[in-house]
């Protein structure tokens, strides 16, 4: 492996990302880099790695050598992408689902809602922004403080609450919903 040429190595698609910053740090205009990147194993697979370059030179600025530390980040990628794959379905799901799901930090603001619930409340995914709060879903202030009191019992006791809620939708129309709440906890409470 010391005597094959890197690009060789590397996979075909990722010989550019290594390929200009060496360029640049052979030119002098960086000292070092890191790059994540494919190698090809020599059983054919590809394997990722985090590669950090240096250049040492000599007083004159000449280059003598490189130093090159490969860290094998193969498992990591691969549970990236799971996880990227399975954002992927809990998103599909939940936008393809005719439930209303969505979530709120503890001020009421929403920070989530999935297409039915964008529907029901009339607001498309930029409207629903850190100001866009309980005060602009519900119409009527018996609407809000019942649905707010609910929100606080979750909150408070940690537990899972299922209860009937009544909204006005965006069309007018008055809803009732079994709604299921849980409070999500950070790792702080």
């Amino acid at each position: 492996m010391l005597r094959t040429p890197w690009p060789d190595i590397t996979h075909p698609d990722d010989v550019d990302l290594d390929l200009a910053p060496f360029r640049r740090m052979a030119a002098g205009e960086l000292d070092a880099y890191t790059v994540e990147k494919r190698f090809i194993h020599k059983q054919g697979r590809f394997v990722w790695a985090r590669l950090s370059l240096s250049l040492v030179r000599d007083e004159e600025g000449r280059p003598l050598y490189e130093v090159c530390i490969a860290e094998n980040i193969h498992e990591r990628k691969l549970a990236e992408e799971e996880l990227r794959r399975r954002s992927e379905l809990i998103r599909n799901v939940n936008d393809n689902t005719s439930e209303l799901i969505f979530m709120k930090d503890r001020e009421g603001r929403l920070t989530y809602a999935n297409a039915a619930t964008r529907r029901a409340i009339g607001a498309d995914s930029e409207s629903i922004s850190p100001s866009f709060c309980d005060q602009h879903l519900f119409h009527m202030p018996e609407e809000y403080a019942a649905i707010t009191a609910n929100d606080r019992l979750v909150v408070e006791s940690g537990q899972t609450h299922t209860m009937e809620e009544i909204y006005i939708c965006a069309d007018g129309q008055r809803a009732f919903f079994l709604s299921t709440k849980s409070a999500l906890r950070n790792d702080k409470g």
